[in-house]
């Protein structure tokens, strides 16, 4: 495979063309992108990638882009020389095509239209045709070659693609349902908290100020929600979104920000429709309040761990499905190539 197949360009093609064809083949197939891929399709690319580097060492620097020109226009040994594809020696050049038609040509069609074919000129055309067909073998042999491993590490790739495919929707899956359920579990017990502030808000005058149990009830919210945020992101842990206390603290933060707007809206729907606990109907309306609320803070504060998980997955598909195309195009060229010089040989 020469060095313009490798980066999909013509031969023609200018530097410009060149030089955006290998940065974005160089963004496409860089490992680190396939962290999700298994030792070998991660190697199978690290080869592609210093494929690609040194293609554009070469087409990228005019001096040496035309000696390699020079050495493609060349003549089989020399080519394989200059490129180092094949340690095998490469067959002997064909002779020059014959001039055109002289009387002192004996080659010429005209000529051996005329004249009685010579045992020397069939053996040097005989000669000739089995040069031809043994660089035509050698050649179709290289093709193979390089078809049978590009086509290896493709199928190697698409197995891998699947394989992380599948681990990341059960990932996701699994995320979305851990954090719903650790939701649901510590929605349940910030009822506790509910009681606490019945309680607190059921003290005689005197014992707790106004101010005192507003605060009170700000403090206990605060550290519930901070243990439920706890909880919710070791229920809801992935890899590389660990979150520290620091972390955990902000997001509960953030999310009671938002949870208690959420909750003071809910409680003066309550208010205005109950007005008191005088019944089961109101303290169960109340506990839905509560409930509303904490499911507001869990989204505000932690909604984003689940969504983190989808990013990933959408990532991966989008970094991984431009560069299988790539080397399907790269197999598809070799394939054409190695039709062409078929249809030469028969």
């Amino acid at each position: 495979m020469s060095h313009y197949d490798l980066l999909g360009v013509p031969p023609e093609a200018t530097d410009a063309q060149i030089r955006a064809a290998y940065r974005t083949l160089v963004q496409l197939f860089h490992p680190d992108r396939l962290g999700h891929l298994k030792e070998e399709s991660r190697t199978f690319a690290e080869d592609r990638l210093k494929a690609l580097n040194a293609a554009y060492e070469v087409l990228g620097d005019p001096g040496k882009r035309a000696r390699y020109d020079a050495a493609l226009a060349a003549p089989t040994p020399q080519r394989a020389r200059s490129s180092g594809a094949s340690s095998r020696p490469a067959p002997e050049p064909p002779p020059p095509s014959p001039p055109p038609y002289s009387p002192q040509n004996p080659y010429s069609s005209q000529a051996q239209d005329n004249a009685p074919p010579s045992s020397a000129n069939q053996s040097d055309w005989a000669s000739f045709k089995r040069r031809a067909a043994l660089e035509n073998r050698r050649r179709l042999a290289q093709l193979d070659a390089e078809i049978a491993e590009l086509a290896r590490g493709v199928r190697q790739l698409e197995a891998d693609r699947s394989r992380a495919q599948r681990q990341l929707s059960q990932r996701e899956m699994w995320t979305r349902r851990n954090f719903w359920m650790s939701t649901a579990l510590t929605g349940v017990g910030s009822l506790s908290v509910l009681l606490i502030a019945i309680g607190i808000f059921g003290q005689p005058p005197g014992v707790l100020s106004a101010s005192a149990q507003r605060i009170a009830l700000v403090l206990v919210s605060f550290l519930y929600e901070f243990a439920g945020a706890l909880t919710i992101i070791m229920a809801c842990r992935t890899a590389k979104a660990r979150v520290s206390f620091l972390g955990t603290l902000l997001y509960t933060l953030r999310g009671l920000f938002v949870g208690w707007v959420a909750g003071l809206i809910a409680w003066a729907v309550w208010a205005a429709i109950f007005i008191d606990l005088s019944s089961w109907a109101a303290f169960i309306g109340l506990v839905v309040t509560v409930l509303i609320a904490h499911a507001v803070f869990a989204v505000a504060a932690l909604g984003h761990l689940p969504r983190f998980v989808h990013e990933q997955q959408r990532l991966f598909e989008h970094s991984y499905t431009p560069m299988l195309q790539a080397y399907q195009h790269q197999l598809t060229q070799l394939r054409a190539r190695k039709a062409v010089i078929e249809s030469e040989t028969t």
